[in-house]
């Protein structure tokens, strides 16, 4: 059977671009995300995680990211970027910060730290619910960060 509903998925958003100082660049973006295909069901959320079908970003319907990056005008030069990404349903999110400088003229280093916010069991701090699977509960991050060297050649 084939199902002959429109299926959407739509984003949107806006960017601002200033100067401080005549020395930096501040950007400033909003954006929001419709995904009709979407679900807030937590116990599908769990039976997604189980069966490896899970992608971030595509489970909710509607979702928010906001970001401020600050960079000196040369790409040269550190930039600061700090985004948060968040599920509108469940009120869940992340929020990150990047800073990336490079170090030599073709060696880029960058670091990252986020944190995952909102209750237990919503997408962005997930726990299985056990009403729906006896899965094993993966601990809850505090938060995750990272570094890479990227060389030019």
């Amino acid at each position: 059977l084939r199902d002959s509903r429109l299926n959407v998925v739509t984003s949107g958003g806006s960017t601002l671009t200033f100067r401080m100082a005549d020395v930096f660049r501040t950007v400033l973006r909003l954006e929001g995300f419709y995904n009709s295909l979407g679900s807030g069901d937590q116990a599908l959320l769990t039976w997604v995680h189980a069966t490896g079908d899970y992608r971030p970003l595509f489970f909710g319907r509607y979702y928010g990211i906001a970001q401020v990056n600050i960079s000196r005008r040369s790409q040269y030069e550190p930039n600061l970027t700090f985004t948060t990404v968040m599920n509108l349903q469940d009120r869940s999110g992340l929020a990150r910060l990047d800073l990336s400088a490079y170090l030599l003229r073709d060696t880029v280093t960058q670091l990252y730290f986020e944190v995952p916010f909102g209750r237990r069991g919503s997408e962005f701090r997930f726990q299985p619910d056990p009403q729906v699977l006896s899965l094993p509960a993966p601990p809850l991050a505090l938060f995750n960060a990272g570094v890479s060297v990227r060389i030019k050649m």
